[in-house]
């Protein structure tokens, strides 16, 4: 991580906080604590499968922390015996294979870095993974390795939808401030392979699928829009609701959408197929979650000496300006609360995009620490108060947008080079373009891809005890 010089101590705790809270739900860490091997045997979590003896492991996958999870799995995998043979195909994004991994196993670096849509690339790769499973042996079993990403690392339109229909959808809906809940309804009514899709095309006799959760509250048929999660069929009402609600005058969903969700909620009239469940045996298995990596930023907390508050936001949390201003009336709130001093909360707001035309560049965390700033400045907080302060946003992937920061922090250096700029924090934030305005204040957390996800982890401490 590169982080400026002569940073204060208390800014330093902020960002250690931050950062034990990612170092805990690193994904071949958490893989390899939690997936445990003898014999042929695997267990997780209270979970065991026999492993049959002419039986073969495919592990497919996808996500931004997968390929750390396969190397997790594989490590855990040494331990059976005799070996198994195994084979596998994983779609990760760019930047994100950092070491070795067992040859069987294929990584397709399927997309850019801070580019988070399926390519071609993805597309190509998710046959693979459909190829794979639809020649799999009754006496197979299937590790599915699912993290945060993975909806747009798994692509496969379903007829008369084509990529560049389904990139015109999620782009709309994510710049109109859908929800991921929203987005990943949507993208799976349009997928072959979401919501259950991997699973119904296997001819495994099991599939074990292991999740690193990015979504409050670890909805299995919403992360990465639940690939093997078989349950209810999804709700195309539901989804013909939302594009309404974004898009009610018909002008940035295509028709090719429409006509195919048409078609979709017609056969689904007129047959039960789209309700039957393959004869597998499933399931899926959550290792690690926001309230992971809080739990464990909160330890830390109390091992650099502050008494902490905690949350972890079981739901999507609504506007990141509005979150970033209550966060620094909190932080301002510590002072008159002497006991405690730092607050850590997880999960995961978000940003309605302004036009193209004048749209800068930023995340949901870069933007929630600058309406903190803008809040600060409406407050009329003088800059010698915020020598006892920090407050930092930092997404757990190392992504915030289409950036390469995490996200930023706010102390009084950052105040001062603020007020020193001239510049107005309300017009970066109506152009969306935190990044510009952190960049110049030198207070943007870049720590490249951290590979894990579980969204977002904010530190806020406010330390009245001792004189400065």
């Amino acid at each position: 991580m590169l982080l400026p010089e002569n940073l204060s101590p208390i800014t330093a705790d902020a960002i250690g906080i931050w950062q034990a809270g990612v170092d805990a739900v690193r994904a071949d860490r958490v893989v390899a604590r939690e997936v445990r091997a003898a014999g042929r045997e695997l267990s997780v979590q209270g979970h065991t499968w026999q492993l049959h003896p002419r039986g073969r492991l495919i592990v497919v996958g996808a996500g931004k922390a997968t390929f750390k999870m396969a190397q997790g799995l594989t490590t855990a995998l040494l331990n059976l015996d005799p070996p198994i043979d195994c084979i596998g195909w994983l779609n990760v994004p760019e930047g994100t294979v950092d070491g070795q991994l067992d040859s069987t196993i294929q990584v397709c670096q399927a997309r850019p870095l801070g580019a988070n849509e399926p390519t071609p690339k993805v597309m190509m790769g998710t046959q693979k993974m459909v190829d794979l499973l639809s020649v799999a042996r009754r006496e197979d079993t299937v590790i599915c390795l699912v993290s945060g990403g993975g909806s747009a690392l798994l692509c496969s339109p379903i007829e008369g939808v084509t990529l560049e229909d389904k990139l015109a959808v999620t782009r709309w809906l994510s710049s109109s401030g859908a929800t991921i809940e929203q987005l990943n309804l949507v993208r799976s009514a349009l997928s072959r392979v979401k919501r259950g899709g991997l699973a119904r095309v296997c001819g495994a006799g099991q599939i074990i699928t292991l999740v690193l959760s990015d979504v409050l509250g670890d909805p299995l048929a919403t992360i990465a829009s639940g690939p093997t999660y078989i349950d209810t069929p999804i709700d195309l009402t539901a989804v013909t609701e939302t594009l309404i609600h974004f898009d009610p005058d018909r002008k940035h969903v295509p028709e090719s959408v429409r006509r195919a969700l048409a078609r979709q909620q017609e056969r689904a009239t007129k047959s039960l197929e789209s309700q039957i469940s393959p004869s597998i045996n499933v399931v899926n298995v959550v290792l690690a979650n926001n309230a992971t990596a809080v739990d464990a930023a909160g330890t830390e907390a109390v091992r650099r000496g502050y008494a902490y508050y905690m949350e972890s936001s079981p739901r999507s949390e609504g506007s990141a300006e509005a979150l970033g201003r209550s966060l620094a009336r909190q932080c301002l709130e510590l002072a008159n609360h002497p006991e405690i001093q730092c607050l850590i909360s997880g999960g995961e707001p978000s940003v309605v995009l302004p036009e193209t035309a004048v749209r800068g560049r930023g995340g949901r965390n870069q933007h929630l620490v600058l309406a903190a700033l803008d809040e600060l400045r409406h407050q009329g907080v003088q800059v010698e108060k915020l020598a006892r302060m920090a407050i930092l946003s930092g997404g757990t992937d190392g992504e915030d947008g289409p950036t390469d920061a995490a996200g930023a922090w706010l102390d009084a250096s950052v105040y001062r080079k603020f007020l020193a700029s001239g510049l107005d924090p309300g017009d970066y934030l109506r152009r969306c373009d935190a990044y510009n305005f952190f960049d110049r204040t030198a207070s943007l957390l870049k720590t490249g891809p951290t590979h894990t996800n579980v969204c977002d982890i904010r530190v806020a401490i406010y330390d009245s005890r001792n004189s400065l």
